[in-house]
């Protein structure tokens, strides 16, 4: 009989550590709670985006591609995989008082406005539970994204391209105004925040699209999420004035 020999391998000591920690919280299920939201963990399957060789993907086409050569919009019809031609409907109509209340939040930050502007200017109608028209679905949610730019710019919901009414807001030029296209396309399937994630396990219950917006804008007013902002904008004002 020959000699019994072991085949060496070479291991990555990351690929141990990660092996490691693995079987050290499947031993201990109050670490995997605990760790389930770690930053850098994929915790939830998607059939959205995919991650992989360093580059993203929304089904299926490279991310950084869609921000080069296509509007908000494009990407919007592309992940809910409708018609452009949805886009071509005409804005939602506010309700009469809506620019009072506007006019009265017209100095107070998004954060704090949003909920309440979203809140009166929406309804469900076009997103609840029972609309089973995949056509009606987009129109509704068409119809959602432009009545909250609107609440976030003060303005009137209005159909033209979500990065231009942006600019013209904020009073920015044609190369400004691509940068915010490119940024808002990358942005489309958000990151896994305190305000997405809350928006996502609302509508997961089956609560129309609009309540997990709502559910989302009320996660972004706490002091650790979206107001974290305010308060840093405040310091700022506050070191200004004194000087």
């Amino acid at each position: 009989q020959g000699q019994i020999s072991a085949e060496i391998n070479s291991y990555l000591a990351s690929d141990v550590e990660r092996l490691g920690d693995r079987k050290e919280k499947g031993r201990k299920p109050k670490e995997v709670a605990k760790a389930t939201l770690n930053f850098g963990l994929p915790v939830l399957e998607s059939e959205i985006t995919l991650i992989e060789n360093e580059r993203l993907y929304f089904r299926g086409v490279n991310a950084l591609e869609i921000a080069r050569t296509h509007s908000v919009e494009a990407a919007a019809a592309h992940l809910w995989q409708c018609d452009i031609s949805a886009f071509d409907r005409s804005a939602p109509t506010s309700h009469g008082y809506l620019s009072a209340v506007m006019d009265n939040f017209r100095q107070r930050r998004a954060e704090e406005t949003l909920l309440t502007l979203f809140t009166l200017a929406s309804d469900d109608a076009g997103t609840a539970l029972w609309q089973t028209s995949q056509q009606r679905l987009a129109e509704g949610s068409i119809d959602l994204v432009r009545i909250l730019a609107g609440c976030l710019l003060g303005t009137e919901p209005n159909a033209k391209p979500l990065h231009q009414q942006c600019a013209d807001v904020w009073g920015i030029d044609s190369r400004g105004a691509d940068l915010i296209r490119r940024a808002l396309v990358l942005c489309a399937d958000h990151e896994l925040n305190a305000s997405s994630f809350t928006a996502r396990c609302v509508v997961s219950t089956g609560a129309s699209l609009r309540a997990g917006i709502v559910g989302g804008l009320a996660a972004l007013t706490g002091g650790r999420h979206g107001a974290t902002t305010a308060r840093g904008e405040a310091l700022w004002d506050e070191v200004v004035g004194d000087e």
